[in-house]
């Protein structure tokens, strides 16, 4: 039973501007050789109180901060002039060789995520204590010549992420005040994204059902042997959710067409030059191949590369089996790269023999 509570397709818009010089004749090979760690702001203190409580209380909180993509380079004026520009022409060659090497933009304001979840024991409160540190990326950019000679290998350091770390905490009596044993002391646990700010992602479509009626309007009808309804019953920060169910056994699952319940957009959704992503909140029971996918389609028609028609899926590797509420990011990817005829895109739910929610956030896709 795939329960999808949402899916959103966000897009961020590229870059109007390109820079052409002789430089585009040239070579870059980027080596990453070290990371050093930068405070970023001051500390700050995240209070628990489970003193009324008889068991373990768990508070998971959503943190943000937001940081410039920096780069440090040397370039001399002669380097530049080889190049084909003035020095800030150069560096913002080799900050678009680096970035790429690093996975970011370079010279853009992004912004780092981080999950926090704190577990503090009953009859007991506790402080918490988070730092934000940068990332900085230390290397050599190499400069090849289109003879192949070398022009000249840079040292440079870029600000590529921000982290956010534990300091220490503290597990306290509610009656003394006192600190108690360290077995006691909570547990968090962190994880950190780096999005775009949400200045670059929009939302280009999203699915946030809000009853039976909304799901009819937004996707498609489900193929034969599969029951879809607007289910209340969800603990996932919204109203409802597609449920998606079957009985039926099948036996080839990829030779059979109905062996997956396919619910596709209604809305048409154009395919630009630039980067999209899927974003989708998922809860399963008992599903095999269970995803989410993005389709490029000419008149009408699946574009097909390499024997397949996805460009995109989300989670990278389908879900089988039983999971909770569960936010799925995927990979970002241009779908004028993947093939220049794609005209369109479609959001596929792919619920995989048995049963699947799902529910979309709108606005934007930070």
């Amino acid at each position: 039973m795939p329960r999808l509570v949402a899916v959103l397709l966000v897009a961020c818009t590229p870059s109007t501007t390109r820079l052409t010089a002789p430089y585009q004749d040239f070579r870059y090979q980027v080596d990453r050789e070290s990371y050093s760690l930068e405070i970023a702001g001051s500390p700050y203190e995240v209070p628990t109180d489970n003193c009324q409580g008889t068991r373990d209380s768990t508070k998971r909180d959503q943190l943000s901060r937001r940081f410039f993509a920096t780069l440090q380079v040397d370039i001399s004026k002669e380097i530049a002039a080889e190049i084909g520009g003035d020095v800030g022409v150069a560096k913002a060659v080799l900050g678009e060789k680096i970035g790429a090497a690093l996975g970011i933009q370079l010279g853009t304001e992004l912004e780092a995520s981080s999950s926090v979840e704190i577990v503090t024991p009953p009859g007991k409160r506790s402080i918490t204590t988070l730092q934000w540190k940068e990332v900085w990326t230390k290397g050599t950019v190499a400069v090849i010549r289109p003879d192949g000679s070398y022009l000249g290998a840079l040292p440079f350091a870029a600000l590529n992420s921000l982290t956010l770390e534990q300091l220490g905490s503290q597990t306290l009596d509610c009656e003394t005040g006192e600190t108690v044993i360290p077995e006691s002391t909570p547990r968090i646990e962190v994880t950190t994204e780096i999005q775009p700010t949400p200045d670059c992602w929009t939302t280009v479509w999203s699915f946030n059902p809000s009853d039976q009626s909304s799901i009819g309007t937004s996707l498609s009808l489900g193929r034969p042997g599969f029951s879809s309804f607007f289910d209340t019953n969800v603990n996932a920060g919204a109203k409802g959710s597609l449920r998606i169910e079957t009985t039926k056994i099948v036996v080839d699952p990829q030779g059979d067409p109905d062996a997956w319940s396919w619910r596709e957009n209604l809305q048409k959704i154009e395919a630009k030059d630039g980067l999209y992503r899927i974003i989708a909140w998922i809860r399963t029971e008992n599903v095999a191949q269970s995803h989410v996918s993005v389709v490029g389609r000419n008149a009408g028609k699946d574009v097909v590369v390499n024997g397949t028609n996805q460009i995109s899926i989300v989670p990278v590797t389908a879900l089988d089996g039983t999971s909770g509420w569960q936010r799925y990011s995927s990979r970002e990817f241009n779908p004028k790269e993947w093939d220049p005829m794609v005209q369109t895109l479609v959001v596929g739910i792919n619920a995989g023999l048995a049963m699947a929610w799902c529910r979309s956030r709108g606005g934007r896709g930070a």
